[in-house]
């Protein structure tokens, strides 16, 4: 089985660079309000159900969201 072990986000949204750092076992994602759970979620969506119309984006932070993938490449908000 494999693991996934890092998470590298460039231009997703509105984060720039960033590396993270994955547990082979459990992971918790905390914040502040605006810190980029969702984002970081929707990031790991992307990656584990390959949806690129976007059915999933941001639906941890509303279960209403209408973002698309294009709002995430361009860094829209």
């Amino acid at each position: 089985m494999r693991y996934l072990t890092k998470l590298h986000l460039v231009n997703w949204h509105y984060i720039q660079y960033r590396t993270i750092e994955l547990a082979k076992d459990i992971n918790f994602i905390t914040g502040e309000t605006g810190a980029g759970k969702s984002t970081i979620l929707d990031a790991l969506q992307l990656i584990i159900l390959g949806d690129l119309k976007g059915h999933y984006f941001n639906k941890a932070a509303n279960e209403n969201s209408q973002r698309k993938l294009i709002e995430y490449l361009r860094g829209m908000m």
